[in-house]
Order: structure tokens, then sequence, then C-alpha cells
């Protein structure tokens, strides 16, 4: 699948539902990943601990798949990474070091293929 599109992205998210945490959630990852390049395993698999320190979130996120990669976290990338702690926390979800950093309402980790097939649902109902 080609790179996420800032206008492709901003499209995306017009169809999230805001009032859900799903919806707040879905939100945040697609701005997330079109602000870092991330792919959705890089976003699945990144850990709140990787991503911030102290509550604070991180100049870039090392990935523990790739120990000698990381992913530059911008400005916008580390608000969004402080929006999606807050989310989090209005929902009950602490913000273990060792936690995801998107999560489901349940608390679980996305997949990479759960992740990768919502945003694709997103997508396509963007491009419409």
């Amino acid at each position: 699948m080609k790179r996420l599109t800032a206008e492709t992205a901003t499209k995306m998210q017009k169809l999230a539902n805001l009032s859900t945490y799903q919806g707040r959630i879905t939100y945040l990852v697609i701005a997330f990943i079109c602000q870092t390049g991330a792919t959705y395993g890089e976003a699945a698999r990144l850990l709140v601990g990787e991503a911030c320190a102290h509550g604070r979130p991180k100049k870039y996120a090392r990935l523990l798949t790739m120990p000698k990669c990381a992913i530059l976290l911008n400005p916008a990338a580390q608000k969004t990474v402080k929006l999606v702690l807050e989310v989090q926390g209005q929902h009950g979800l602490i913000p273990h070091p060792v936690a995801p950093l998107f999560r489901m309402h349940s608390g679980r980790a996305f997949t990479a293929d759960q992740l990768a097939s919502l945003l694709w649902m997103y997508r396509q109902a963007a491009e419409l």
C-alpha cells in the first residue's frame, strides 16, 4: 500500500467518530502515521516507554524490533503522543512504559494486521 498523504489522512480523520474511544484513537493513529511516516507494524508495536519518558514525549521513538532504528517525533507527532495518553487516561488505561502506545478500548494492543485493516477501510472510504 502506498504511503499516506496529508490530504488522504485529513479525509480519513473526518470519518472518525470522535465521540467514541475507538474513533479518537483511530483519528490519532492516522495523525501519527502521517506525521512520522511509520508503518502500521511500527505503530502497532510501539510501546509507551519508547515514545515517552517521565510523562513527556521524546524527540524520537526507538523501535524494539529494529534496535538501531528510530522514528523521529516532530512537535506535531509529540503532541499526538501526548493526546493518545490523555485519551487512554480518560478511558481508564494507565500508561505503563511497557504498555502499547496504541491500544483498543479493551486495553489490548492493536496488531499490525488489525491496524492495517482498520486504516484500509478508512482510506477506501476517504478516497471515494
